[in-house]
């Protein structure tokens, strides 16, 4: 469930590098963060965002833009949008 407009890839990303490195582990990767491992499963599961200090360094860990990781959802259409179809 996407919060505050944006979703969260991590979950998916955390995934595909654990189909690379077996060994890798979310409690391993939130202390190189300096964050606790129930802040990190906060992002992850889209419990809460991130500040932005803690979003550019997963995003500077995973070699990624935050863009990337942080998805901003399409705003709905507008009412006069609604009312041109």
């Amino acid at each position: 469930m996407p919060i505050k407009g944006y979703t969260c890839r991590l979950r998916v990303i955390f995934a595909e590098i654990k189909l690379k490195d077996p060994e890798f582990k979310q409690e391993t990767f939130s202390k190189e963060l300096g964050i606790s491992r129930t802040t990190l499963y906060s992002i992850v599961n889209e419990k809460s965002l991130p500040s932005f200090d803690v979003a550019y360094s997963i995003a500077e860990k995973l070699g990624m833009r935050i863009e990337e990781i942080w998805i901003k959802e399409l705003v709905q259409e507008t009412k006069k949008e609604k009312d041109l179809q």
